[in-house]
């Protein structure tokens, strides 16, 4: 079988869509008040307890759920704040920006939920059907899955996105 692809590497994807995004991260007024309200920038908050607090956030705010396209034109984070995240890309997007405001570094992480480790990466494209996100830290990074939050633990993954075939939204790929 012989595979053919236009797009030169997974860098090129990853830089497509970090251009796509990096405008809506910005956080808007709107995204300071929330964390004003859920996170005071005065309680010098641990990073794992502003993390849980953004996670409860999106825990009690109702999220219409809409199907993850990851090829559509990415909402505005004045709009999402405004009218509630719609995608689980909204919710990533949101949770980025949030972090962001306390000094937290994470990415969005597109993920590809029908890969595992038993077939080989697909070549660069364009295959992604979700959204994640990474926390850096000191030590290992951490992911999050913020579309399953209610029933997982602060530590874990769901299935489908175990193992899956993932690429950093970020500058450089290393």
């Amino acid at each position: 079988m012989v595979e053919a692809g236009n797009v030169p590497n997974w860098e090129y994807i990853a830089q497509r869509y970090l251009y796509s995004l990096q405008a809506k991260q910005t956080a808007p007024e709107q995204i300071h008040a929330i964390m004003n309200r859920i996170a005071p920038a005065k309680d010098s908050l641990k990073r794992t307890d502003i993390v849980q607090r953004i996670r409860e956030y999106f825990m009690n705010t109702p999220i219409a759920k809409q199907p993850c396209d990851l090829k559509q034109k990415y909402r505005s984070l004045e709009d999402i704040a405004t009218n509630g995240p719609r995608t689980n890309v909204d919710i990533v997007i949101m949770f980025v920006s949030m972090l962001a405001t306390r000094g937290i570094t994470a990415y969005p992480i597109l993920v590809d939920t029908t890969t595992t480790p038993f077939y080989r990466a697909p070549l660069p494209s364009v295959p992604f059907n979700h959204m994640i996100a990474v926390v850096v830290t000191d030590s290992l990074p951490e992911f999050y899955d913020l579309s399953h939050m209610p029933y997982a633990s602060i530590h874990s993954l769901p299935f489908n996105v175990r193992d899956a075939f993932g690429l950093v939204v970020r500058r450089g790929l290393r």
